[in-house]
């Protein structure tokens, strides 16, 4: 199965970036590799 992830935003410095997968928004830290699903519900991004 392939699946497209759409990128919104990406900082190469902080190596960070907003993704949308099927309606989820999930938030990339590539240097820490955390990654953070942000609810459908909430509109503001805990950063």
């Amino acid at each position: 199965m392939v699946r497209t992830i759409h990128m919104q935003e990406f900082d190469p410095v902080e190596g960070s970036g907003m993704f949308e997968d099927r309606g989820t928004q999930f938030y990339v830290n590539i240097n820490t590799g955390i990654v953070t699903i942000l609810p459908k519900t909430s509109s503001l991004a805990p950063y």
